[in-house]
């Protein structure tokens, strides 16, 4: 099975994260590949949409394989791929677009931030769960600039979820279909 299925549409280009079975978690390959299929998109195509195959967008990064690593050298590895895919998104020079058609956890969440549009399935998620295991998401850094600073408290206070039409008022998401 391809966990990143990539589909010419016309002038745009499909990717979709195809790991249902693990809630489209961020392992390190899922992400090597959703990273060079964006890339693709944004160099050949006339813009690209992300989306996922399954009921959960994505449930963000692996932990299982996170918590497998034995070496430094792994986990910089994973995180840096998390970061070039993070970066590769914001940098795109095309329309980039995200179809979240279902919820997104963690770093799904954040990833959501670089995109040009956010579109979402009314009914999807948006939370950052890690905060409640001590994984420190990048959110707080930057969430006073994007959504001020009474909001940004959110992010550290509680268990952070958003509705689809919370994310739609907190500019997350731009679209509920």
């Amino acid at each position: 099975m391809d966990i990143v299925i990539t589909e010419p549409l016309e002038d745009l280009l499909i990717v979709k994260l195809n790991r249902p079975e693990k809630r489209n978690a961020f392992s390190l390959e899922l992400t090597l590949r959703a990273r060079d299929a964006v890339s693709t998109g944004c160099r050949d195509f006339d813009g690209v949409i992300l989306t996922s195959e399954g009921k959960v967008f994505s449930a963000g990064l692996d932990l299982a394989e996170i918590y497998g690593f034995s070496t430094i050298e792994e986990s910089t590895r994973y995180f840096s791929a998390i970061k070039d895919l993070a970066l590769t998104v914001a940098n795109c020079e095309k329309p980039i677009v995200a179809l979240v058609n279902g919820s997104a956890y963690g770093f799904a969440t954040e990833l959501l931030y670089f995109f040009d549009q956010v579109v979402a399935i009314r009914g999807s998620e948006f939370s950052l769960p890690g905060i409640r295991y001590g994984l420190v998401p990048v959110t707080p850094a930057f969430a006073p600039y994007l959504f001020g600073m009474l909001r940004s408290r959110f992010f550290l206070d509680r268990d952070f979820k958003l509705s689809t039409e919370e994310a739609l008022n907190w500019g997350i998401v731009n679209k509920i279909v």
